[in-house]
């Protein structure tokens, strides 16, 4: 069976209208039957912060919230660790958010040039080796 997004590709590349019907039907019957799936991994969120689908590829997934989890931090702190100042600090969580969207521009397999691999790759290692060395510091 296709994914959300194979069928949705395909929707965009069809033509005729029988195709784009056809597509539609199975798109919605797709989302319909994912209902029970979709409550089962709700709850698992809720209950213990993941689920099941998220493990599949883990690094997917925190790609899909981080940038933006930490952007909610930049915005609401008023604080900065020891021994850094407070512009230093808003640079540094700079980096971790542009290195975690290099990474998820990574995830697209695009075709990239070594260049560009090697600069999207350098970006996200050096957002992680902050997120490591800053885990502690993480909050608002």
């Amino acid at each position: 069976m296709k994914t959300l997004g194979e069928l949705k590709k395909d929707l965009r590349r069809k033509k005729s209208l029988g195709e784009r019907i056809s597509l539609r039907l199975h798109w919605l019957v797709s989302d319909i039957t994912s209902i029970p799936q979709e409550i089962k991994w709700f709850i698992q969120r809720g209950r213990r912060g993941y689920a099941d689908c998220d493990t599949w590829s883990l690094d997917s997934y925190l790609l899909s919230w981080l940038p933006e989890a930490i952007g909610q931090i930049k915005k609401a702190t008023m604080a900065n660790p020891a021994g850094i100042t407070y512009k230093e600090w808003i640079a540094i969580l700079n980096k971790m958010i542009n290195g975690f969207k290099a990474g998820r521009k990574l995830e697209d397999y695009n075709n990239w040039g070594v260049k560009e691999y090697q600069s999207l790759m350098g970006k996200l290692q050096e957002s992680l080796k902050l997120f490591a060395k800053y885990f502690i510091h993480l909050w608002d």
